[in-house]
């Protein structure tokens, strides 16, 4: 668990010093519209990835092919 928390924490972390940056500059480039798009189609990407990895059960303790913690 503990390096599952550990990703998980880089991750939002990147994230919130990426994010706001990179889409400013999408705001500036081409319009507030296509920025929002674009986060919609990240936080779908998101959440096709998650419900992927909850399906075949991978980083559940005890599934086969799970990657040891």
């Amino acid at each position: 668990m503990g390096k599952n928390f550990a990703l998980m924490t880089v991750g939002i972390s990147a994230g919130g010093a990426v994010a706001p940056p990179a889409f400013g500059y999408v705001v500036e480039s081409v319009g507030a519209g296509v920025a929002f798009y674009a986060v919609a189609a990240v936080g779908a990407v998101t959440l096709a990835l998650t419900l992927a990895v909850k399906r075949t059960g991978l980083g559940t303790p005890g599934v086969a092919g799970a990657p040891g913690d």
